[in-house]
């Protein structure tokens, strides 16, 4: 054989195997994990709580966020498992709030959520609460116009990051005054939809890494995510996941919405470290990780850089998770019990 025919067949090579790289999904690891090292942290058991919808850390303590309880916030020790404080209810007395939005954050030692009919940020020291002091609620107005209405909203330094409906783009930055900076980037892949609809039927996740000035953002019903960086002159898209699962969409009754039936369930929960994102991933459609209240067993591991470092297997399903670095803090359930777990990495 000529050499010419080698160096052809050497490049035939080359290129079959970027191309199978390119085709193999998120959720394809060289390194893989099972966990069995882990310890019940706290169960509803004895102190019964409202289900738990979201949970972060800080320092020593686990703070969850519950629905349909009389309070949004519990804040646990992460060692003992007592419950340190419950605060945070629902009215128009003083002392509480109209609502809790659809998210929150942990920036620095403060607690950080939305007022969504308010349109209000509001800050509380996470000190101050646990030692049961008369609590200072710092309060921002966000802009919300009908090009730009923010349904997740996220600190992000001096600025603010937000997901929702606009007119253009994925995401929107709001700035250290509470203006609106501008809209950025769009969704990885085409669609017939007009921009303001799209928030509308793709919904999205999002974290934030206050340190590194980088946010994560995927798509649900996909295995989508991407990863941006704040910089001077603007916002860089660092990574997107070469993804194999976009969202299926249906229209009925002269609107659409996600095809439960098509999609994939894909990324259905995101937790952050300083150093890594882990993704709570179910490789089932999304009508069936439904069925199953919408848990994954399966927690897909990158750096900031988008780099998979490992794929780790739960011992049983989770519903939400935070991370720490050293372990996960995940929300499961066994029987009429809820339980938060910690899972050594």
């Amino acid at each position: 054989m000529k050499a010419s025919h080698y160096i052809v067949l050497f490049i035939c090579l080359v290129l079959a195997s970027c191309r199978t790289d390119s085709q193999k999904g998120i959720d394809t690891f060289k390194e893989t994990q099972e966990i069995t090292d882990f310890e019940v942290v706290f169960t509803d058991k004895s102190e019964p709580v409202g289900s738990i919808v979201e949970l972060k850390k800080w320092k020593n303590v686990l703070i969850a966020a519950h629905y349909g309880d009389e309070y949004r916030f519990s804040f646990i020790d992460a060692n003992s498992g007592k419950v340190l404080r419950r605060w945070g209810k629902i009215g128009e007395a003083p002392g509480e709030f109209i609502d809790f939005g659809m998210n929150f954050s942990v920036c620095d030692s403060s607690l950080v959520f939305p007022t969504t009919m308010k349109k209000e940020i509001n800050t509380v020291s996470i000190p101050a609460l646990l030692r049961g002091d008369e609590i200072s609620v710092k309060r921002e107005s966000y802009p919300y116009t009908a090009d730009f209405r923010p349904m997740k909203i996220l600190p992000l330094g001096e600025e603010k990051v937000a997901t929702g409906f606009f007119k253009s783009g994925l995401f929107g930055i709001v700035d250290s005054s509470n203006a609106v900076k501008g809209t950025y980037s769009d969704y990885p892949f085409p669609t017939e939809l007009d921009n303001i609809y799209k928030g509308t039927v793709f919904q999205s996740l999002i974290e934030t890494n206050e340190k590194k000035k980088c946010f994560v953002i995927s798509i649900l019903a996909s295995d989508i995510f991407e990863i941006y960086q704040e910089e001077t002159d603007g916002i860089s898209r660092i990574y997107t996941s070469p993804f194999m699962h976009e969202p299926q969409i249906k229209q009925s009754n002269g609107r659409y919405g996600i095809d439960d039936n098509e999609s994939i369930a894909g990324i259905l929960n995101i937790a952050t470290s300083d150093n890594a994102i882990y993704l709570g991933y179910s490789p089932l459609k999304y009508i069936e990780a439904s069925r199953q209240d919408y848990t994954f067993d399966e927690v897909l591991c990158f750096d900031w850089d988008g780099n998979p470092r490992k794929k780790y297997f739960l011992p049983f399903p989770a519903s939400t998770l935070c991370a720490d670095g050293d372990a996960l803090y995940g929300v499961c359930n066994k029987g009429d019990e809820m339980l938060i777990c910690r899972f050594r990495l």
